[in-house]
């Protein structure tokens, strides 16, 4: 059976329920053509970038050294100390939390922990370090704040925190320094830019040598160790070297400053 179509409306009938999706697709292709032309513009512009560097870099290299800082607390750098703190993450990364146990049991002596234990590394904790955890000298008080890691690190005899890994700078280090306490770490990284052995701490390669560190840390002035903060890592010493740096570069002609290193 045929039926017949009015003459007169011919699109109508052909078009009328697929106009408004052959609508939608143009749009889309539309769309989709300027994401492309866009994305390829960035990327050759990136690239133009990449390409002129050389040309448009002012300076490169190292033209300065600025350490970080923090708001220095109140020191009380002559109480007596008689415990190591290690600060920390729990973490399995190259047995750093085990060490302390083994340093601790070589020269007897009490051991505070004070460290996070993220969910991810519950598993480590309770397999590796729980059990530690009863062994004689050993205290375990969790992650704590700002005001109780101030007054676990005023009361520490050091901060033992035998690192593994090429340490960018150390917050904790100098947070120790700030409360008059002495270091007692590795010399990864920038380390030993911060702990200077036999001024504000002591460095040994393994833990044996950081067993005989703990038992010299006494030898440390602790007053020595607050000074040594506020001669460098304060926020007034960072804010001078900043500005510092900054006047000298700009005094320098475009491109001077090439390789410059202090």
């Amino acid at each position: 059976m045929s039926v017949a179509v009015p003459a007169s409306h011919p699109a109508q009938v052909s078009l009328g329920r697929h106009a408004p999706d052959a609508a939608i697709c143009l749009v889309l292709l539309l769309a989709a053509g300027f994401c492309v032309w866009w994305v390829t513009g960035v990327r050759d512009h990136i690239q133009t970038l990449i390409d002129t560097r050389a040309d448009d870099v002012w300076f490169e290299g190292d033209v300065g050294r600025v350490y970080d800082d923090m708001t220095s607390p109140g020191a009380d750098h002559h109480r007596t100390s008689v415990h190591p703190l290690f600060p920390g993450v729990m973490i399995p990364v190259v047995g750093i939390c085990i060490k302390v146990f083994g340093i601790g049991k070589m020269q007897a002596v009490r051991l505070v922990i004070a460290a996070k234990v993220d969910p991810c590394d519950q598993e480590f904790f309770d397999r590796d370090v729980k059990p530690r955890l009863a062994e004689p000298g050993i205290e375990f008080v969790g992650e704590v704040d700002d005001a109780a890691k101030e007054m676990w690190l005023r009361g520490a005899r050091a901060l033992l925190l035998p690192i593994d890994w090429p340490e960018p700078f150390g917050l904790v280090f100098i947070e120790a320094l700030a409360c008059g306490t002495p270091v007692i770490t590795r010399p990864c990284g920038s380390v030993p830019e911060i702990v200077r052995d036999g001024d504000n701490g002591l460095l040994g390669s393994d833990e044996a040598e950081l067993a005989v560190a703990l038992q010299r840390v006494g030898s440390i002035d602790r007053a020595r160790c607050r000074a040594d903060f506020e001669e460098r890592f304060t926020v007034e010493h960072m804010t001078e070297r900043y500005e510092e740096l900054y006047e000298r570069l700009a005094a320098q002609p475009r491109g001077a400053a090439h390789g410059a290193a202090t």
